[in-house]
């Protein structure tokens, strides 16, 4: 799995989200997201990220992410 920051200079979000699935398209991908709300969330969702995080990310809400990921992961293998 991947947890990656995908506000970087000069690449746009989808950007990052493309690449990551293009180089690694059996990978789970959470991102960590500073601006919490369904309109920045949704449209990662809908590309394939397995989940977000809202920055700073608290243990509790990172293993839940990781968690979730492993399970994804585990119902694709079947």
């Amino acid at each position: 799995m991947i947890i990656s920051d995908i506000r970087m200079p000069n690449i746009k979000d989808v950007e990052a989200i493309d690449y990551f699935q293009q180089q690694y398209p059996r990978v789970s991908l959470i991102v960590p997201v500073g601006n919490p709300g369904m309109e920045t969330a949704t449209p990662f969702l809908k590309m394939g990220v397995v989940d977000y995080l809202i920055k700073p990310a608290d243990k509790e809400n990172l293993l839940h992410a990781v968690t979730k990921a492993v399970a994804q992961r585990e119902l694709n293998r079947l």
